[in-house]
């Protein structure tokens, strides 16, 4: 992993912390809703308006953690983002001549652009998001179980489809990751090319081929990033179908507790939503860990260019 900056741990924490709080404050949300709909089931209109007056509360409070967690967000990407650009370019500016030249212009490009951009996306973004689904799936296992223990026990069981769908996908996913920078940083070079040897390419007789020779490249760029975009549709397609899944085996378990009369109707809105926030806490931790791991190359060859010798800085 790369190395955080002091100010990035800080704000990594904050983040973290506040999309902790929203996830708990959502599963309050749900059980403040069904308590509205139990008054109305058993009549208790001395209850309503103070339950709905809650629910009111709880809504406030959702939206200003939502936006608290928006910001620290932005501020904890966007330090990441400039950190480990300003520790590339200092590498490089600072890089032996001989060793700058064994790479060209357009690898340096699409380091600073494609790489930096998956890494920001795939690894910076995930790691808040991990602890909120750990939060929110430990409250909604844990009110679930207040429900009914059975519910709980067939929820866990039928979770861990999203871990297997992630052995199955991760690598697919980080291939195709691969093969777009590779693409990428081909299609940089065509372009940088046909920048620099504009006038010699205009004089010469090969500008048909070079025009075929560019387009093929940013085609190749294209096609690259349309197969990466599919795996990660894929992948998110895999893992939330366990969600529908368990959410109609939630319902059909509960409709048959409540004719049993083991559970007011009522609750079963909030176990159904229970349940999915267990299955949706597993589907994302799932892929925001395949999300990191698809991204490993990438981030390790980031690590190295920052760690490549360079002259001692004397400005």
């Amino acid at each position: 992993m790369i190395r955080l900056t002091k100010r990035e741990k800080y704000l990594l924490i904050l983040t973290s912390i506040l999309r902790m709080l929203n996830a708990a404050i959502l599963i309050l949300s749900t059980t403040s809703v069904a308590k509205v709909m139990e008054c109305v089931e058993i009549g208790a209109s001395d209850q309503l308006l103070k339950n709905i007056l809650f629910v009111i509360l709880v809504l406030v409070l959702e939206k200003v953690t939502d936006l608290g967690m928006t910001a620290a967000n932005l501020c904890y990407v966007s330090a990441g983002d400039l950190n480990i650009k300003r520790n590339l370019l200092k590498n490089i500016l600072w890089r032996p001549l001989r060793l700058f030249r064994k790479k060209d212009d357009a690898y340096y490009i699409n380091l600073l652009t494609t790489d930096v951009g998956m890494y920001r996306d795939s690894c910076l973004e995930s790691y808040p998001w991990i602890c909120y689904f750990v939060v929110y799936f430990a409250f909604s296992i844990i009110m679930l179980g207040r429900l009914s223990p059975l519910l709980a026990a067939s929820t866990l069981i039928l979770s861990v489809i999203p871990f297997l769908a992630d052995k199955l996908i991760a690598g697919v996913v980080e291939k195709y990751k691969n093969r777009y920078s590779k693409a990428s940083e081909a299609s940089m070079n065509a372009l940088k090319e046909m920048v620099e040897g504009y006038e010699a390419i205009r004089t010469g007789n090969g500008r048909t081929a070079f025009l075929e020779r560019s387009y093929n490249k940013l085609a190749n760029t294209r096609y690259a990033a349309a197969k990466m975009l599919f795996a990660n549709a894929l992948s998110r397609e895999a893992l939330y179908t366990s969600s529908s899944i368990l959410r109609l085996v939630t319902l059909i378990i509960g409709a048959v507790l409540v004719l049993k009369g083991q559970m007011r109707a009522a609750m079963l809105y909030a176990a159904m939503n229970y349940a999915a926030a267990v299955s949706n806490s597993f589907s994302n931790f799932a892929y925001y860990k395949m999300a990191i791991r698809s991204t490993k190359q990438v981030s390790q060859r980031l690590k190295e260019e920052c760690e490549q010798p360079c002259e001692e800085v004397t400005e």
